[in-house]
């Protein structure tokens, strides 16, 4: 098939599919003209979903970067420092505004994904 069966549970499939393809040589076009529809269920429009989201995506980009075992530990303990600094500030901030917050975790997490795809936890996502 053209998904990857083991990112059934994690996500990713489709991110893998076109990177992929990319390789090896597919082009793509983007085109204004189109006009698309997504209805989007309410469970996926929560905080803690689009968190959860972006930890799953930042693990999946993390795992496919091609770099080596020191750059991937540096990267990984800069993440762990991002996660605690944006986690933190995002604390700080939720009592002013609650949306800098969000963003402050969504970065939190993206960085949390570069320490978890070096770990290799693997979870099931949905």
């Amino acid at each position: 098939p053209p998904f990857d069966l083991k990112l059934a549970n994690t996500g990713g499939e489709d991110y893998d599919l076109f990177a992929r393809m990319h390789a090896e040589g597919a082009r793509y076009a983007w085109c204004d003209e189109a006009i698309v529809y997504e209805l989007v269920p309410y469970e996926r429009q929560q905080v803690k979903w689009v968190l959860e989201r972006r930890l799953r995506s930042s693990v999946n980009y993390w795992r496919r970067h091609p770099s080596s075992k020191i750059r991937k530990g540096i990267r990984a303990s800069a993440g762990g420092c991002l996660f605690i600094v944006c986690s933190l500030a995002g604390i700080v901030a939720a009592p002013f505004s609650f949306s800098v917050a969000v963003r402050l975790w969504w970065r939190a997490t993206g960085a949390l994904g570069r320490v978890v795809a070096l770990s290799r936890l693997h979870w099931s996502g949905y």
